[in-house]
């Protein structure tokens, strides 16, 4: 499988950074597939919501224990129903086993957490690590990344020590992103 087409939403408003991730994974052989999928979280963060398009409509996971979702998930995958399970990997690392992702197509995902926004003095930094475990299969292309800052403090920057940012501010809200191809 490969993973195509990430696109990553943050919402910055005071303290507050709220992430919406919708990562997309292709298919690319005529055999159902189950992917897992290792996602990092930035530090101190808090996974909200994690989801699941099946049959066109969006499907809310809900957080069990993981003996629990294991074996709920292991019952759905002998039935052939569509399930996603959702455990942490560690502190800042999170593992998704997804399926199905049927025969040369795609299947959709939704992850969502908060985090707060550093602040030493007059700077304010939010974190989203765009790096994943080596090792892992899949590819990524033409990831988007969008920010929306609202704050009621004249932002005099942005900066991206990664990617060149797009800047455009409007009153209290000033938005920054890229896309790579």
């Amino acid at each position: 499988f490969s993973l195509e087409s990430p696109r990553v939403l943050v919402a910055v408003a005071g303290r507050a950074a709220s992430f919406q991730v919708d990562p997309v994974f292709h298919n690319n052989t005529d055999s159902q597939l189950e992917a897992t999928f290792y996602f990092p979280l930035p530090e101190e963060a808090s996974l909200s919501e994690f989801a699941m398009w099946i049959n066109g409509k969006k499907t809310k996971g809900e957080i069990l224990e993981r003996n629990q979702a294991v074996a709920i998930y292991e019952d759905i995958v002998r039935r052939m129903i569509d399930p996603g399970v959702l455990e942490y990997v560690g502190r800042d690392l999170i593992k998704a086993r997804i399926f199905p992702i049927p025969p040369r197509g795609t299947q959709k995902v939704q992850v969502c957490f908060e985090s707060l926004v550093q602040v030493e003095g007059q700077l304010a930094q939010v974190n989203y690590p765009l790096r994943t475990p080596s090792g892992l299969a899949g590819t990524t292309s033409d990831l988007t990344v969008a920010a929306e800052i609202s704050s009621p403090i004249p932002i005099r920057s942005v900066y991206s020590p990664t990617h060149q940012v797009d800047v455009t501010t409007s009153g209290d809200v000033t938005i920054a992103g890229f896309e790579e191809h």
